[in-house]
């Protein structure tokens, strides 16, 4: 049975190059190779990996059905990494030549799983494999992409740096814009608690107008209510005057008729009679009768005298009596 040498002995030796061995060693194989493969853009890049191996115990009747199984490995690998890195560009390539290569060897990763390539032919499982290196065999090819990469790692950089001050000019702006919002707020809420207050303040102001409108019209009220009822007790003493007067001329009307229809009673005999007996004497009882008359109308005699003989045939007789005290006084 052929075996493959071990990573530190056969590193330059073509894979036909075979170590015989009575053994063949089942777990934690370790074969390395270099595989020179061309991208898109027609530059030669080499890959320098080292493949884990297992041979699978339910296919253990199938070991040896592969003479050299480290040619066969090696052969198929190189075949699947010359295809995938010809559809791809150097610069691609060699950016993310580590996840080409396992994706390429060990096919996609799908969730957590593990991944891994089982040969049919001889149970041979390819469970791991590590990129040990991918360099670009035409040096001025290497430093040219060495200058891009430094420049795009530069402009990079640069970019981030950029960034880093754009974003810092944004979370300033944006603060500025909270710190002019919160003053508008701010301001906006002084307002309203201003307005709130003149509002209040109006609001007292006017209701302490009203209060006052209110107590002076219930003042004049009062006072409309008191000068009516002054005005009712006016128009009461009024009549209650008018109605005494009225009683009071009444009395006196009666009293001058009684008098009159009294002294319409007296005969021409009882005047004649009179005159005769003498005017002093008529004079004396006349004065004596008409007195009480006088004094309750508070007025003189002779007053009272001419008011109550007016247009009746005694008032020649009081002509007479009050002409002879003149007369005897000259």
């Amino acid at each position: 049975m052929g075996r493959r040498l071990p990573d530190d002995r056969r590193q330059g030796l073509p894979t036909e190059t075979l170590l015989r061995a009575v053994y063949l060693r089942v777990d934690n194989n370790i074969v390395s190779d270099i595989v020179r493969a061309e991208t898109k853009d027609l530059v030669n890049v080499d890959i320098k990996l080292s493949y884990r191996v297992n041979f699978l115990r339910e296919h253990k009747d199938r070991w040896f059905s592969v003479e050299n199984y480290v040619k066969f490995l090696c052969d198929h690998m190189r075949s699947r990494l010359k295809g995938a890195v010809k559809k791809l560009g150097v610069k691609e390539f060699i950016e993310n030549s580590t996840a080409i290569v396992r994706d390429t060897i060990l096919g996609a990763k799908v969730g957590g799983e593990v991944r891994h390539f089982t040969f049919a032919e001889n149970g041979m499982d390819v469970y791991d494999v590590e990129v040990l290196g991918a360099t670009i065999s035409d040096d001025k090819i290497a430093g040219l992409l060495r200058n891009a990469q430094q420049t795009a790692v530069t402009t990079a950089i640069n970019l981030s740096v950029e960034e880093a001050s754009l974003e810092a000019k944004k979370r300033s702006i944006e603060i500025q814009s909270q710190v002019a919002k919160l003053d508008h707020t701010l301001a906006t809420k002084k307002l309203e608690l201003a307005s709130t207050l003149e509002k209040a303040e109006a609001e007292q102001t006017m209701a302490r107008l009203q209060e006052e409108i209110a107590q002076t019209v219930a003042k004049m009220t009062a006072r409309v209510d008191e000068q009516a009822q002054l005005d009712t007790i006016a128009a009461a003493t009024l009549t209650r005057r008018q109605g005494e007067e009225n009683y009071t001329i009444s009395l006196e009307q009666q009293r001058v008729d009684f008098f009159a229809k009294r002294m319409e009673a007296v005969t021409p005999d009882l005047i004649a009679a009179m005159n005769t007996l003498g005017n002093n004497e008529f004079a004396t009882k006349l004065a004596t009768a008409i007195a009480p008359l006088a004094l309750h109308e508070q007025s003189g005699i002779g007053t009272t005298l001419e008011k109550v003989f007016a247009n009746t045939p005694f008032a020649t007789i009081l002509t007479n009596l009050q002409s002879k005290p003149a007369k005897a006084g000259q």
